[in-house]
Formats: structure tokens, C-alpha cells, sequence
């Protein structure tokens, strides 16, 4: 490896791209996020209208509502990172190279495609177990950190 290059500022400018690139994955994540959190308010609306127009179950609506509540409190991150790292395995027998980022809960896009995984998914186990002696296919492990939805560094480990 190389060593870093400071630029003017104090930053390793040989991550910027890096760095570049997390942020912008970070910014497509915290979108499907918001698109998430919007069908859970929506789903809570169209409960509490129902429920004032005197239609359905009782039972039902509670349910759903507190489903709905339930969901939105576990999709508010505030200012919290959404992810802290990915992995990225090998390629497969087809030449394809699967990558993960790997933060506090799973985030999709519309077409229910993974953005993050959640770091308690079987597929997030690499992430903590991977070493030197037993990869466990994976190419690369990186840590990314952030604050207040910036991406301020990355470190990668190579397999």
C-alpha cells in the first residue's frame, strides 16, 4: 500500500473518491429511507381516517396502526449514521462481484432491492468474522464513517 497523500486541508485526498462515492450511495440510501418513512405515515393516515369515518375492525386498526408506529419509530435514525460499513465478496462463478453495506437497519429501494443490510442479517456475518486466515469470501471489508449524514472517512481491509 501507499502511503496517504494529505492534501491541503489535512485530508487523504487517495480516499476523496472513495469518500465521493460512499456519499453518494449514502444520499441514495437516506432518499429510499425518506420513501420508506413515507409509506409508514401513510399507512398511519389512512388508519386514523378510516377509524374516523367509523369503518372496520377495532382489532384490525389497532393492529395496524401500532404496526405502522412501530415501523416509523424504527426508521427514525435522526442524525445516526444508517450505515458503518460494506463488504464486498469475490467473484462468483459468473464474474459478478456482490457488495453490502452494512449499517443499523435495512433500507431497500422501491423495487424492494437491498441498499443496507441490517448488521444482525446472515448476510452481515462476514462483515464481523472475516480474517486474514478465513476471508470468508470476502474481497474487501470497509469501514465507513459518518456524521450528520456525511461521509467523513473510509478504511478498507483487503483479503
Amino acid at each position: 500500500m501507499s502511503d496517504p497523500v494529505w492534501g491541503e486541508r489535512g485530508v487523504d485526498v487517495s480516499h476523496e473518491r472513495e469518500i465521493a462515492e460512499e456519499q453518494t450511495f449514502l444520499d441514495v440510501a437516506l432518499g429510499a429511507l425518506d420513501h420508506m418513512r413515507a409509506g409508514a405515515a401513510s399507512l398511519r393516515d389512512s388508519v386514523a381516517v378510516a377509524h374516523r369515518r367509523g369503518a372496520g375492525d377495532l382489532v384490525e386498526r389497532d393492529v395496524v396502526m401500532g404496526t405502522a408506529l412501530q415501523r416509523l419509530d424504527q426508521l427514525a435514525i435522526g442524525d445516526q449514521p444508517l450505515f458503518f460499513g460494506r463488504i464486498d465478496y469475490r467473484p462468483n462463478v459468473e464474474g459478478r462481484t456482490d457488495s453490502y453495506h452494512v449499517g443499523r437497519l435495512a433500507v431497500s429501494d422501491e423495487d424492494l432491492n437491498p441498499l443496507v443490510v441490517d448488521w444482525r442479517a446472515p448476510v452481515a456475518e462476514a462483515f464481523y468474522r472475516a480474517t486474514g486466515v478465513e476471508p470468508l469470501n470476502l474481497a474487501r471489508r470497509r469501514h465507513v464513517a459518518i456524521r450528520a449524514h456525511e461521509v467523513t472517512g473510509v478504511e478498507d481491509e483487503y483479503f
